[in-house]
């Protein structure tokens, strides 16, 4: 599991060159993603912060800009210079659009959307600009809503995208979320005396600047101790909070290489989550190719 995959994975064409070229015609384009920045899962961070607990583990505005702009790219990429889909208008047969149960992932999703079909693009119109309210409302409230939209079905024609949600236990797309035999591994690793080791050996300095800086005793400060302070850091990091106390950008730096290490170790180069997350997710792909195209 490569950092960029980490931080904010996109292949844009897992099966699809960029530009299309001598007479070959782009058919499909899978792009799969992470959830953007998002708030610390933990209550209280290592700086004192608090983080509300109705915003632990949401979306951050910065994770919502990171999304729109991920959207603006595929729009140019495969809208506008391949012709790939409608530029102006949404076409559920067109888009299938999927994310994982969690208000992270689905809001990550909008916001993509949002920068494929920005708002105000659409051209698609009610048939008159009455519309009849299926609830009861004040003559007056829809009358104004009428008249501020005129013929748009909604404000600033916006377009409503389909965004697909399957349950956790049941979503076989990240299946390694859902097996019991393989989170009761990854719990083991992430608290094995191999990870400290295979930590310790490729960021021993890291650790021990860690721990100098948090006034702990560098001696017995180890890289469990230090897996246990990750989401602060990563939360931050990527939320581009600075400065973080007395930690510089060039120690943040080691901390994400750090991060990626821990993430490498108890989850992509642990065999069976990864055959099972390759498994699941190009069967899924497949799949979905086959139906489509």
């Amino acid at each position: 599991m490569s950092r960029t995959l980490l931080c904010l994975a996109s292949l844009l064409a897992l099966f699809a060159a960029q530009n299309v070229t001598n007479g070959d015609k782009l058919l499909m384009v899978f792009q799969v993603t992470r959830h953007g920045a998002r708030y610390g899962l933990s209550k209280k961070d290592y700086f004192n912060y608090t983080t509300p607990p109705w915003l632990k583990g949401e979306l951050t505005n910065m994770g919502k800009r990171q999304h729109f702009l991920m959207g603006t790219e595929v729009r140019e990429r495969y809208m506008v210079q391949n012709h790939l889909l409608d530029p102006v208008s949404y076409r559920p047969q067109e888009v299938y659009v999927r994310a994982t149960d969690f208000n992270r992932t689905i809001e990550s999703a909008l916001s993509n959307i949002i920068g494929m079909y920005p708002v105000g693009r659409s051209i698609e119109m009610n048939q008159s600009n009455i519309a009849i309210s299926t609830l009861k409302m004040s003559a007056e409230d829809i009358g104004a809503a009428n008249q501020e939209m005129q013929r748009a079905s909604l404000p600033h024609n916006q377009q409503a995208v389909h965004v697909h949600v399957q349950d956790l236990m049941s979503d076989k797309f990240q299946a390694m979320d859902s097996c019991p035999y393989v989170l009761r591994e990854r719990t083991i690793r992430q608290e094995s005396d191999a990870l400290n080791t295979f930590l310790m050996e490729r960021h021993n300095q890291t650790v021990k600047d860690m721990a100098l800086l948090m006034g702990r005793d560098p001696e017995t400060f180890t890289a469990l101790n230090a897996t246990k302070y990750m989401d602060t850091f990563w939360a931050r990091y990527f939320e581009q909070i600075y400065p973080m106390g007395n930690f510089t950008i060039e120690f943040l730096d080691r901390m994400m290489l750090f991060n990626e290490d821990y993430y490498n170790y108890t989850m992509a180069m642990n065999d069976t989550t990864l055959s099972l997350f390759i498994t699941g997710s190009t069967a899924q792909v497949v799949e979905r190719f086959k139906t489509r195209v």
